[in-house]
């Protein structure tokens, strides 16, 4: 409906019948059309019937047009009866209970109907719908509802006439109730339910329901079962954990999801539960952003093991991709048959039609025309299986129809508003499917019950460290300073109409920010008075070791003394024994080198006898081998021989001759008369003496060293003989081998040895001779040892004494460098010493205050952004009161800039542009702690000004909203990648889906570990130093609270206090330039004096504290000490001095102040204005502008109060005659009544004509007339608002003459035109 009351589609269609009574020549006679609009043909459209349905005015329905209803025959549906009603819903009730349930309970299947019915028709007629209430709308789908979930009734646990009733009474308020927005109403509800149930089921409801627990039930409270139980929840413990264990499980298979399910929470995730579980169950989530309500209805999803379908928005994502994604979720649903969950939130409708296509999905299941000829190829071939398993006909229509029952049977729409705002209440009256074919669920504000479980979980490892009482007292003022906020958000919008919206997660922000601003004021105050602490421990030690060490020193000189005299004596007596131990060294030189030489002699000797005994010994080896080899039974077999052969005999003659058994006498047998020589029987009579072994023993132990010569001699013509070879005696005897090469061996050992002998004697003598220069070197080394040890001993005593002289001297020493190093410590530190215990007891003090500070410090970052500087004074003194009733103790007049604001660090934000104010301070503290992005309202920019300088040195890249989509995203994906900061400036009150996942911070880690984010299609690395800052030059924007859950809002408008600084910087620089520039210089001076002090002082902590061992003995230590001290000490003399030279240029300065503060409240009442119309905009620059130009046409005068009076009177006028230049008639007067009321000034001095303000009315009545122009002056008895409008003058092009003349060039018919801080820094 357009806003005149036309409806084009109806006005097309009614054109349409219109045009079939007067069809143009050539068309058919009936049936009307139209034309062509690019051909600007006729299209007529015949065969048509047109049946039209509507419902009665009202909900979101239109009232048709009468020249629409005039073409149709009108046939009025009447509101059903309740006879009607009640018989069909008693039908379908009677018959469940009769065949589900037990029997007894089917007498019930009336009253049941009735009651609901009954409610019904009061609620309908109580709870009407509001603009704020807009989806209070009921119908008779609300009573299908209660019955389909009474139908849920399971016969395993419900039995009883109260089992029924309180089953019904649950299934009323998960219908009616859950979609109430406020106790009130709900109240009433529950009264009404009690009342029905008494008077149709005659039960008193508070017999029936257990009121110590909210009335839940869900189907998997009895987990394991199948089919699962839809019963009532007896014990929320219980629940608590089924669910905390469904999350774990959800968390190792998905994103984590950190949940606090506490009791709310559990009640809305069984909520969803229930809609999911009934077919065609849709839910519409009401709830401000932050809520929970996305992740309770994954949670929920999970539980019921059902996909979760959401779609990703990108910077490009429009119609095409969302019908592409529609196709995706209704292919799950439809021939997939998957249980898909449809999660959808209004943040996410980048265009109508998307809600449009919803809305269609939720009355009839699908989207008109979404899918082309070749997805329904594929859907007509999953769906004609289906249709031939049933056994029905396979058309196209009830193959679609097919699908289209699958899809609403499959899936399930979970659709998430925020019901804040006009489009939520436009979008409800004209998508009544948002709430006709929906189950509501309305997130309410946390309860008190729900804050507190939320920290107590949150902070359970800060609840070990203290008592259960002070932790206690901490989960309550959490609580209260949540609820503190939302009602001062309220006051807020009533009185300065500003919106700020208090949700759950600025709730979970404050919690962490406890905790992080704990932990580190924590940390750093023990640091700091640790450091403290030690560096006074050391001094203290210090004075007490001077005495010992003067004291110690004193004693230890004598003995020095003592000790020095005693190693000159040993010194002299070691000279005398090192001479005599010389004399008998060379003694003993001389004895062991003849020594030497008879030793080389002997063994000279020793090696000729050697080597010719060498000759024989292979023989001799050989022999005795080959002996070893000779077998007993060898022996025996010889010895047996009755007729040995001549080689035998032989070998056995020899063998007798070696051992000198003489020969027997036997005849000859070539001459029986002679007696010859025979070895044969004495050689028998040897083998029996001895015996085998014996015998075997005796040669191998023979003698060989002392044979007779005459042995040899008889031997000799033996061992030369040819048969007395070994390999010839061999041949007749294998034992005769052995002992014939035993003679050769001892024959050759004889010759040897003979020759040998000689060389052993002289051998013999030579040794005698060794032995005894032996024993004279061995004399002569006694001695010499004994001299030695003697001077060795002497030397040890010598080198104790030396040492123990060496451990004086030391001892000595460092105990007069200890001195000297106590002194320089004591005299450079000493006066430290004071003013370090004031510190460590202060130090000690914050200690006690820190979790009172940490909440103040955590609330201010998390709530109180938005709000302006009297606003926060007034939030934290209530909580500073309700801390003090608690008896929590914390900081007295805590603010967040007293507690967390470094001095240097805000000295170097003031040089950057930061304003020196305490809220400008503390937007710049909030900005470093905060862990979302700021996104500052700045509408004059010093936000802008403050991040461009103090980013410079890092890079900062800057960027606007309305820059093309392709820099955007190249600039943020560049400084993610490589750390550099980003500004993204001139965003306006709604965010691109593109910043999503940088806003949300939705980083997570690869396969290879490295941290990364998704940034539209894109995954890059996220590098850790990159930042992000958005400002808006809006001054009052509306965020909803989709947006302020993912930023920190900062309210960086200009305060009253900063506004006159910077107008008397400006007001000085133009005045007295060169006390501007000294000042500037003194500034930054000071700044660079300070930070360099205090690193200087947390240096010498540093050093103090990190000592290791006697920090008296390190003298490089205390030489550093030393010298940053002096440094230190130099640098407080330039500090006091530049705060003496600073001090007399603000005296001077301080002159200039009332010029100042009447810039400052002249630049307020403008900036009220918009108050009254919104085009009243007006900018601080061009206001700058003009107050430069006033100052500079001021009279001059060198009375510096006149010349001061002046600049004042100049800049009122100028002011008040280029705003009223821009304002309607109506309200020129306005102007300067409220800068009288504001200021409330008396008239100053001066030439000027512009006059002074001197009251409230009739001063500035009197000006107001005074500088109406002549022309303008003639038409002043018209106070119309639409008359006489003249328009502002261009600061940049106005001179001092054109601001004597502020009419000049107006004329009294204009149109006043609106004033922009965008435009050129001047209002039109």
């Amino acid at each position: 409906r357009e806003t005149y009351g036309a409806q084009p589609p109806v006005e097309l269609m009614r054109q349409l019948i219109d045009t079939a009574a007067y069809a143009p020549p050539g068309a058919p006679a009936f049936g009307g059309g139209w034309y062509d609009r690019k051909t600007l043909k006729w299209k007529a459209v015949t065969d048509l019937t047109l049946i039209a349905a509507m419902g009665p005015p009202g909900g979101g329905r239109q009232v048709m047009t009468n020249r629409m209803l005039r073409h149709l025959h009108m046939l009025n549906f009447t509101t059903m009866p309740s006879d009607v009603i009640e018989a069909i819903f008693t039908t379908i009730t009677k018959a469940f209970l009769d065949n589900t349930l037990a029997s007894e309970l089917s007498p019930l299947g009336a009253p049941l109907v009735q009651a609901t019915i009954g409610l019904y028709n009061k609620t309908c007629d109580v709870l009407r719908p509001m603009p704020s209430k807009p989806h209070y709308t009921f119908n008779l789908r609300e009573i299908s509802k209660v019955i389909q979930g009474v139908l849920m009734a399971d016969k395993r646990r419900t039995t009883s006439r109260e089992d029924l009733a309180r089953l019904w009474a649950h299934e009323c308020q998960r219908v009616f109730s859950d979609r109430l927005i406020n106790d009130q109403d709900r109240a009433w509800f529950l009264d009404e339910t009690k009342n029905q149930m008494k008077e149709h089921l005659k039960l008193v409801y508070d017999k029936v329901v257990d009121t110590s627990r909210p009335l839940i039930y869900c189907d998997f409270f009895t987990p394991g079962v199948d089919p699962s139980i839809y019963e009532e929840v007896t014990s929320v413990d219980k629940l608590t954990g089924i669910c905390k264990e469904q999350q774990t499980d959800y968390n190792e298979q998905h994103l984590p999801m950190s949940l606090v399910l506490f009791e709310d929470a559990l009640g809305h995730v069984c909520r969803i539960s229930r809609v999911l579980r009934q077919p065609s169950g849709n839910a519409l989530l009401l709830g401000v952003g932050g809520s929970g309500r996305q992740s309770l209805t994954r949670l929920a999803a999970f539980i019921a093991d059902f996909n979760v379908f959401q779609i990703e928005i990108t910077k490009n994502y429009r119609t095409i991709e969302w019908r592409e994604d529609l196709k995706t979720v209704l292919k799950m649903a439809g021939y997939e048959q998957q249980q898909v969950v449809f999660l959808f939130v209004d943040t996410q409708i980048a265009d109508e039609i998307f809600l449009e296509n919803v809305n269609n999905i939720l009355s009839s299941g699908e989207v008109p025309n979404l899918f082309e000829e070749s997805d329904l190829g594929t859907i007509f071939e999953k769906m004609t299986q289906i249709l031939t398993q049933k056994g029905q006909a396979v058309t196209k229509t009830a193959l679609y129809a097919q699908f289209i029952s699958l899809v609403k049977k499959n899936l399930h729409v979970v659709m998430c508003m925020s019901p804040l705002g006009s489009e939520y209440t436009d979008r409800i009256r004209q998508f009544p499917s948002l709430i006709n074919n929906t189950t509501t669920d309305w997130f309410s504000p946390w309860p008190p019950s729900a804050l507190k479980a939320v920290a107590r979980t949150l902070m359970s490892d800060q609840a070990d460290t203290m008592e259960e009482t002070v932790f206690a007292s901490i989960v309550d003022i959490c609580g209260a300073m949540h609820s503190s906020v939302r009602e001062k958000s309220t006051v807020f919008l009533e009185e300065r109409r500003r919106h700020n919206y208090v949700t759950p997660t600025s709730y979970l922000e404050l919690i962490s920010v406890i905790k992080l601003v704990l932990k580190q004021q924590t940390d750093r105050v023990n640091t700091r008075r640790n450091q403290l602490s030690n560096g006074l421990d050391k001094l203290n030690k210090t004075k007490s070791e001077v005495a010992v060490l003067k004291q110690q020193l004193a004693e230890q000189q004598p003995v020095l003394i003592e000790t020095s005299a005693k190693v000159k004596d040993q010194q002299a007596q070691i000279a005398v024994d090192k001479e005599e131990a010389l004399v008998i060294k060379e003694e003993a030189e001389t004895s062991s080198a003849a020594a030497a030489t008879k030793a080389a002699e002997c063994k000279e000797i020793k090696d000729s006898a050697e080597a010719g005994l060498a000759e024989a010994l292979p023989a001799l080896d050989a022999a005795v081998k080959c002996l070893a080899k000779l077998d007993k039974s060898q022996i025996v077999e010889v010895k047996a021989l009755k007729k040995p052969p001549a080689g035998v005999r032989l070998v056995l003659q020899a063998v007798c001759i070696m051992f000198a058994i003489k020969p027997g006498k036997i005849a000859d047998p070539d001459n029986p008369q002679k007696k010859i020589e025979d070895y044969w029987g004495p050689s028998q009579k040897m083998l029996n003496d001895f015996g085998p072994d014996k015998f075997k023993q005796a040669l191998i132990d023979f003698d060989k060293d002392n044979i007779p010569e005459a042995v040899i001699k008889l031997v000799e013509p033996i061992c030369v003989s040819d048969e007395f070879q070994p390999e010839v005696i061999v041949k007749v005897s294998v034992a005769c081998e052995a002992m014939c090469m035993w003679v050769q061996a001892m024959r050759k050992y004889y010759y040897v040895s003979k020759e040998v002998e000689p060389k052993r004697r002289q051998l013999a003598a030579a040794e005698v001779e060794l032995k005894a220069a032996s024993d004279s070197k061995a004399a002569a080394e006694t001695k010499l040892d004994a001299v030695t040890k003697k001077v060795a001993a002497l030397e040890a005593a010598l080198k104790e004494a030396i040492d123990k002289m060496a451990s004086l001297e030391e001892q000595v020493e460092r105990a007069t460098v200890q001195l000297s190093n106590a002194d320089k410590l004591i005299g450079g530190l000493g006066g430290e010493a004071k003013s370090w215990e004031e510190q460590v007891g202060q130090l000690s003090e914050q200690l006690n205050h820190v979790m009172g500070d940490a909440l103040v410090c955590a609330g201010t970052i998390s709530y109180l952004g938005p709000f302006t500087a009297d606003y926060r004074s007034s939030i934290i003194g209530e909580w500073l009161g309700e801390m003090k009733s608690r008896g929590l103790p914390f900081t007295p007049d805590c603010t967040l800039s007293k507690i967390l604001a470094d001095p240097v660090t805000v000295r170097q934000w003031n040089i950057d542009g930061l304003p020196a104010d305490a809220f400008s301070i503390e937007n710049g503290i909030i900005m470093s702690v905060t862990k979302r992005w700021p996104l500052m309202i700045d509408p004059q920019g010093q936000a802008n000004k403050f991040i461009k300088l103090s980013k410079a040195g890092a890079q900062l890249k800057t960027i606007k909203a309305s820059d093309a989509t392709k820099k955007i995203q190249q600039t943020l994906e560049m400084g993610i990648r490589v750390g550099q900061p980003v500004l993204l400036e001139n965003v306006l009150e709604t965010l691109d889906p593109f910043l999503e996942p940088v806003l949300a911070n939705q980083t997570y880690k690869d396969a290879s570990g490295t941290l990364v984010i998704k940034l539209g299609e894109t995954v890059i690395p996220f590098h850790q130093d990159f930042n992000l800052q958005l400002t808006t030059v809006i001054p009052n924007p509306h965020y909803a609270p989709e947006v302020s859950v993912k930023v920190t809002l900062l309210n960086f408008a200009i305060t009253l206090s900063g506004l006159e600084d910077q107008l008397l910087v400006q007001t000085v620089e133009t005045e007295r330039p060169d006390l501007a520039e000294k000042k500037n210089q003194l500034v930054v001076q000071n700044a660079e004096n300070q930070r360099k002090l205090a690193e200087l002082q947390d240096e010498i902590l540093y050093l103090l504290s990190n000592s290791e061992g006697n920090i008296l003995d390190d003298t490089n230590l205390i030489d550093t000490l030393a010298v940053s001290k002096t440094t230190s000490e130099t640098i407080l003399v330039a500090v006091a001095e530049a705060e003496i030279a600073e001090k007399e240029i603000d005296e001077t300065r301080a002159k200039y102040v009332p010029v100042a503060e009447r810039g400052a409240i002249l630049f307020f009442c403008i900036s009220d204005l918009s108050l009254v119309d919104a085009m009243y905009q007006y900018s601080l620059s061009w206001f700058k502008a003009l107050f430069l130009m006033a100052t500079n046409a001021a009279e001059k005068s060198d009375d510096l109060d006149q010349r001061i009076a002046n600049i004042i009177n100049q800049s009122t006028y100028a002011t008040y005659s280029n705003v009223c230049r821009s304002i309607f008639e109506v309200h020129k007067l306005m102007f300067p009544s409220r800068s009288a009321s504001r200021s409330r000034w008396a008239p100053a001095p001066s030439t000027s004509t512009s006059g002074a303000f001197s009251s409230p009315a009739v001063s500035s009545r009197r000006v107001w007339r005074s500088l109406t122009p002549r022309g303008w002056a003639s038409q002043r008895g018209s106070r119309s608002s639409t008359s006489r409008r003249c328009p502002s003058m261009p600061a940049s092009t106005s001179t001092s003459r054109q601001m004597s003349r502020p009419g000049a060039g107006c004329t009294t018919r204009q149109r006043p035109m609106r004033t922009s801080f965008r435009s050129r820094g001047t209002p039109s």
